[in-house]
């Protein structure tokens, strides 16, 4: 008899937190922070301005080792933030391979080649403050990318975007996921930003982990979906923002009755 074949162990979780927590002074900005993101993961962080979101990712990406508790976070991972941070003395090409070794025209070449996966391969050359906010914040998407890594942090990187270009950026990031099927740890205040783009949105409040949801939905995903709205007025109402209250019906105008001839 054929000996069955062994199952593959599971893959390690690119992000394993375990109690962690972090104060500055007597402030307590994250309390026993349990996660992790398996490989291939999107998760969405959601929560209020102050909720310490953002220095949770900090820590993630190996920017804040203050921590307490235990943090495991593959060595491979790279950032993106809201402000692109853009070098506006380097072009395009060369603050995508900032950092890397090798001889000038190969870094140009995997620069490019990057840059055609943002969809910008036609401003390599140009100088950063050329650039629109949709085309820099791409620029740095293309900066992380062409580093390989497992594990992409995104903190709040639309928020500064019209809405058109932030719904564009959002498709981006989505296609780049399916593409790579890298780990996404993404930061955000908006609830419906969450939605579209996560396999689980995490809801911070006041430094703890307050719900976690799993979006069961197809991508792309339908606003209108009924399943779309009950979450998106779940997390709001965690949030603290009550639902908006149907406005009352418009009164029919009585018909004026006309006036018979005289």
């Amino acid at each position: 008899m054929t000996a069955p074949a062994p199952t593959a162990a599971p893959a390690a979780p690119t992000v394993h937190l375990s109690g962690v927590s972090r104060s500055f002074g007597d402030r307590r900005v994250l309390e026993d922070i349990r996660l992790d993101v398996a490989a291939g993961e999107f998760v969405v962080i959601v929560g209020a301005s102050g909720c310490g979101k953002s220095t949770l990712l900090r820590l993630v990406a190996g920017l804040d080792r203050e921590a307490e508790g235990t943090l495991e976070v593959t060595d491979s991972r790279a950032i993106v933030f809201q402000d692109p941070r853009l070098l506006p003395w380097k072009k395009v090409w060369r603050n995508i391979v900032l950092g890397l070794d090798g001889p000038s025209e190969q870094l140009r070449a995997l620069a490019r080649a990057t840059l055609a996966e943002v969809g910008l391969t036609a401003r390599a050359d140009a100088w950063p403050l050329t650039l629109s906010g949709g085309e820099a914040q791409r620029v740095g998407l293309a900066r992380a990318l062409v580093r390989t890594p497992e594990l992409l942090l995104l903190d709040e990187p639309f928020a500064a975007l019209d809405a058109l270009t932030r719904l564009k950026m959002q498709r981006l990031v989505l296609d780049l996921w399916r593409r790579h099927r890298i780990s996404m740890l993404f930061v955000t205040h908006d609830v419906e930003e969450a939605l579209l783009l996560a396999d689980r949105v995490v809801l911070i409040d006041h430094g703890r982990i307050a719900r976690q949801i799993e979006v069961d939905l197809p991508r792309p995903r339908d606003r209108r979906h009924p399943v779309f709205g009950a979450l998106e007025t779940e997390l709001l109402a965690a949030l603290g923002v009550a639902p908006e209250e149907p406005a009352p019906p418009q009164a029919t105008p009585h018909a004026v009755p006309a006036l018979a001839a005289g």
